[in-house]
């Protein structure tokens, strides 16, 4: 009944702008099975610490937070925490809880090594 009203007045609807939030910075982790990487071998580029015992801790949230099919979290060697997730179209993504925290190319890939792991022991 109001679209009537609207139309007969001739009105034209204003759409309100919404505040801008702080976005949080969200790293996309590239899927090693479509780039052909063996995910249990990671890469190890030139600049790389050496190969040690790895200290990058994987856990899975008893409830998955919303727009996820599953999430975690997630720290790293260094000690640095991430919250990590996989959305409903099956893409990665990382969230460090600290602003601009980028997790070493080791660290990246024991934490996808570990995640697929955690979520194979886990029933995903």
């Amino acid at each position: 009944m109001s679209v009537f009203l609207v139309d007969d007045l001739n009105l034209t609807l204003q759409e309100k702008e919404e505040p801008k939030k702080a976005e949080a910075v969200v790293e996309e982790l590239p899927p090693t099975e479509a780039a052909g990487v063996d995910a249990t071998e990671p890469a190890a580029p030139a600049d790389a610490v050496p190969a040690g015992p790895s200290n990058v801790k994987v856990e899975i949230d008893a409830l998955a937070r919303e727009a996820t099919m599953v999430s975690g979290s997630v720290t790293f060697s260094d000690g640095q925490l991430a919250d990590w997730y996989i959305d409903m179209e099956g893409r990665p993504g990382v969230v460090p809880r600290v602003p601009g925290y980028r997790p070493s190319q080791p660290d990246i890939a024991d934490f996808q090594t570990k995640l697929d792991l955690v979520l194979r022991q886990s029933g995903y």
